[in-house]
Order: structure tokens, then sequence, then C-alpha cells
């Protein structure tokens, strides 16, 4: 299944007092945990930031047999803007889209994800909670439906994920069984001190495992 893997790592992590991406989690920065797993199944590993510097500073920490194309957020409209870069980088019609702080990432949910959007008239495949909380940052998309809904983002009222999302044709899969295929609290993003403490917990059994 060829498919492009969008990372977005430009964000500041306020909470934990450094640049997201290097946050350190049992030694390993969390981007590390993101990248090592969609390595070897993306066709095509994509990540967005804001600047130069932090480019260099992600590129430090990477395998020097890792490929890796980098684009530049440098839009107004938050994730929206660093949604839109990524997908101008990518050279695949099935995208991945995800964040840099969730390192309880698990392939078999990615390739899930992808093989649905991949065998539908879907545009989106995105897994919803029982809750209706939705995570737009572990989803599936096509490229030319998910750009379309982004050519003008003056257009979106709220410019937030979910108001994109009501553009699309978009599928809800349940979080809670994906949740059970990975074995693991696979949606864990990390926010604050008490989130890593929580992924320590699963961490090295996690990776022991894969």
């Amino acid at each position: 299944m060829k498919f492009s893997a969008i990372i977005l790592a430009g964000g500041e992590a306020r909470r934990l007092g450094t640049f997201k991406p290097l946050v350190k989690l049992a030694g390993e920065p969390l981007i590390c945990y993101v990248i090592n797993c969609l390595k070897e199944i993306a066709s095509q590993l994509v990540i967005v930031v804001k600047c130069e510097e932090q480019k260099r500073l992600i590129q430090r920490e990477l395998e020097a047999t890792i490929k890796v194309d980098f684009t530049l957020d440098d839009g107004n409209y938050g994730l929206l803007s660093a949604i839109k870069a990524g997908i101008k980088a990518s050279s695949n019609q099935a995208l991945f889209i995800t964040g840099c702080d969730l390192p309880l990432i698990s392939r078999e949910v990615v390739l899930k994800l992808i093989s649905r959007i991949l065998k539908s008239d879907f545009e989106a495949i995105v897994p919803k909670w029982k809750n209706n909380y939705i995570e737009p940052l572990y989803a599936a998309y096509k490229k030319n439906a998910l750009m379309k809904a982004l050519l003008d983002l003056k257009k979106l009222k709220n410019k937030s994920l979910r108001e994109l999302l009501g553009c699309l044709k978009t599928h809800y899969i349940s979080a809670e069984e994906l949740e059970k295929l990975a074995k693991c609290p696979t949606f864990l993003n990390i926010n604050t001190p008490e989130d890593l403490r929580r992924a320590e917990k699963y961490i090295e059994k996690y990776w022991k495992s894969r």
C-alpha cells in the first residue's frame, strides 16, 4: 500500500518547556517513536516544521539511513496551514496525517486506516470515540479532496479540523476498536509531564513487542 505519512512537528510544548518533537520519553525523542513506526510502512515521510532551526534540530536526532522530506509551514491558520504544507510536499494520493507526540502509534492501526481509505470512496477515515471526540491527527485522507477543501482557508469560519472534515466525505471508525487492535492506548498524545509518566508505563513493553 503506497501512502505518504505527514508528521506535524512545528508546535511548542509550553507545558513541557521545550521543542515538542524532542521531548524525551525513556531517553528517546517523541518524534523518533513516530518515525520508527512509519518508516517501515510508508512510501514517503514528510515532516512539517516552522523554520530551518526546527528542521536542523530534528535532523540531528535522525538515523542517517532514514529518508525524510522536510517542508516549512509559513501559514497563518495553525494546524490547517501545516497540513496544507504537508500535502504540497506529498507524492502519494493516500495520506496518513499525525502529530509528533504519539509515541504509542500502532503500525496495525495505521495500515487499517490506509487500507480503508484506499478501498473506499471516502475522502477521510477518522477514529471517533463513543463520546464523539475525534482523532483527526491520527487519520487517513485522500490528497486531492483534502487539498481542495484547504484551497481557500478563509471560507472556513472556525479554521478547525472538525470544520474541515465537514467539507469532506468522511467515515468515522471506532477508536475503541482501534485501541483494542493496538493493544495499548495508541491515541495517547503527550502534552504534560503526567502524559509522559503514563506513556512510560507502556513504552518499554510495547516497543519490545514490535
